[in-house]
């Protein structure tokens, strides 16, 4: 990621230049989790999720216990992490009110966007707030799914 860093410093005459370094050193980041059996990789606010068409215990319930309560960054990138990082600021932080939040699921057909809001969802429904052992941390939540052929 230092080299993401360093290349946003760069002049605007090598904006071409970079712009294509900066997408090749995220594809090689993509690449090199993905054959580490890490299907999640942060960009910027962005959480890029790869397929990996198997599966993988990375859903379990003591990973959704893991990532309650956690900022986005304190563990591995992963959905729960979004999820957990919407609720906070759902609920709002000390001082500052909360509002209503938004994860947007997108991807080519058969990418795994259902099964990404199905795992969503899940986090939501299943997820303890580690400061009241047993008792869930959301009562009621909303799905909203949007299909769209030509996006």
């Amino acid at each position: 990621m230092s080299l993401l860093v360093s290349l946003i410093t760069l002049s605007s005459d090598e904006s071409f230049y970079s712009r294509s370094v900066r997408v090749t050193a995220v594809l090689h980041t993509i690449l090199h989790r993905y054959s580490l059996r890490s299907i999640y990789t942060y960009s910027g606010i962005v959480l890029v999720a790869v397929n990996p068409f198997s599966s993988l215990s990375v859903y379990d319930h003591s990973i959704v216990q893991a990532y309650s309560g956690r900022r986005k960054g304190d563990l591995e990138p992963h959905l729960f992490a979004i999820a957990e990082e919407a609720y906070r600021c759902m609920i709002g932080t000390a001082g500052e009110p909360g509002g209503n939040q938004t994860i947007i699921v997108s991807g080519e057909s058969g990418a795994g966007k259902t099964v990404s809001a199905k795992y969503i969802m899940r986090y939501f429904a299943t997820v303890e707030d580690s400061s009241r052992p047993g008792k869930k941390k959301v009562r009621r939540l909303n799905f909203i799914r949007i299909r769209c052929e030509q996006c």
